[in-house]
């Protein structure tokens, strides 16, 4: 299969088998921000990142039974980087530390909070949710302009 498929006789654009539409995610990410303000518009970003991130890992292994865990993320690394999200490096726990490190270089907004900071960091959320069977959450997030990445860790969230 493809990563990337562009038909313009059907005004198709399909990415990993999965039909897409291009948009400016910038513009949507303002626009949410200004509309519902950043707290809410984070919220409403990170409810549907989150969704999307637990149901590609569900569609992953229900076409790909056999794939591992790693396979898993080195797919979707692949799909975030053919959807114009950025380069994902995804850093397992090492030892005793339960947190994933994740960084994306070149990344499509730049965002520390409001709807960019879910929009490019709530979808993995779920995504590692799902792998892991625990709820993650992302934390210390930060960009460096200079290097042009975002980093964050992912870890298990508290139940109590």
């Amino acid at each position: 299969m493809e990563d990337l498929v562009r038909d313009k006789s059907k005004g198709e654009l399909r990415v990993f088998g999965k039909r897409w539409a291009a948009i400016d995610v910038q513009s949507l990410c303002d626009h949410l921000n200004t509309l519902a303000g950043p707290v809410v518009a984070e919220v409403i970003m990170k409810q549907h990142e989150f969704r999307l991130g637990r149901d590609d890992v569900a569609r992953i292994r229900q076409e790909n039974p056999s794939m591992t865990t790693q396979d898993v993320i080195n797919w979707i690394v692949e799909m975030e980087r053919a959807t114009g999200i950025g380069v994902d490096t995804v850093m397992l726990p090492q030892g005793s530390d339960s947190a994933v490190r994740l960084e994306i270089s070149n990344p499509i907004v730049k965002g520390e909070k409001g709807a960019e900071r879910s929009l490019m960091l709530a979808y993995w959320a779920g995504v590692f949710s799902t792998l892991f069977e625990k709820n993650y959450e992302y934390t210390d997030v930060a960009y460096d302009a200079d290097g042009n990445v975002l980093t964050c860790r992912f870890v298990p969230r508290e139940t109590k």
